[in-house]
């Protein structure tokens, strides 16, 4: 990778991160509820780390069918972060 587009991904990501925070003040003032779900491991850690760090609440769902493991009925996990 080049500096050039480093330095891109560096300012997508705080796009990104703008416009989440201005939707969550959007949000609030309306009183109304957003859910956004993203693959983890598509995005950087330090995109992850400020998604949860804006969120009021973050969850972490697991799939047992990816690992080929079954605990009884149970087809995954739900882990709350935040």
């Amino acid at each position: 990778m080049n500096i050039n587009t480093i330095t891109e991904k560096k300012k997508n990501e705080n796009k990104l991160i703008r416009f989440l925070r201005n939707l969550k003040a959007m949000i609030r003032s309306a009183n109304a509820v957003c859910m956004i779900s993203v693959d983890e491991m598509l995005l950087s850690k330090f995109l992850v780390n400020n998604l949860i760090f804006i969120s009021d609440i973050t969850m972490k769902i697991t799939s047992f069918k990816e690992t080929l493991q079954s605990i009884g009925d149970y087809d995954g996990t739900i882990k709350l972060l935040k």
